[in-house]
């Protein structure tokens, strides 16, 4: 699976090889270049000295000194949860627009022919909370196997400002294709990882 997300000017792009409990992840955002391998319980991460400060979190003088080496960061770390959603097929879920609101048209997605589900996001309590507004599609194949081939998300809500006063307006666009499923996906956890919690510590 591969998706491109823009969040306001902001472009994310990352290429995955997921199976049900592990996945692996090469993420470019500008500058920051990194690559992500999920397992249960600990993720491992490796990228340039951008992506370990502005994606992962890492001091930016720890971060100098780390980059281009494994990281191994466990699921007691503060950013683990935020880090690995996402990153295997048991926590994808294409949720898809709202069932009552949805249409259906025949198109073509990377060649094949599929039926695209369209209507607007189908509501969450948080995505209400923040005043969230948004439409969906998802993209079937439109013969066996009939699994999912891509979605797109456009959606715009609320959120606080960097600076910590008030709030800003956000407008997401995300869109994925998804492709090779069935196909085998071994993954393997570095050896030579470094532990976060001693470069974290080692750093304040």
């Amino acid at each position: 699976m591969y998706t491109t997300e823009k969040e306001n000017a902001e472009v994310t792009k990352i290429m995955f090889d997921l199976n049900a409990t592990e996945g692996k992840e090469i993420i470019t955002r500008g500058k920051d270049k990194g690559t992500l391998l999920a397992f249960p319980g600990t993720a491992y991460v490796n990228g340039n000295t951008a992506f370990l400060e502005n994606y992962i979190g890492i001091p930016k003088k720890a971060a100098g000194s780390h980059g281009g080496q494994w990281i191994s960061i466990t699921s007691s770390f503060t950013n683990y949860s935020s880090l690995v959603v996402g990153s295997t097929l048991d926590d994808i879920n294409l949720i898809g627009p709202a069932a009552k609101s949805a249409t259906l048209r025949s198109t073509t997605l990377e060649g094949k022919r599929v039926v695209a589900i369209s209507g607007p996001t189908a509501g969450t309590d948080v995505g209400d909370a923040f005043g969230e507004k948004g439409s969906q599609t998802v993209y079937v194949l439109a013969s066996q196997p009939y699994t999912a081939s891509g979605f797109h998300l456009r959606s715009q809500y609320s959120q606080e400002s960097p600076n910590g006063y008030g709030f800003q307006v956000v407008d997401l666009t995300l869109d994925a294709t998804l492709t090779h499923w069935g196909e085998q996906v071994d993954l393997t956890p570095p050896t030579n990882a470094v532990p976060i919690a001693t470069i974290v510590g080692s750093s304040s």
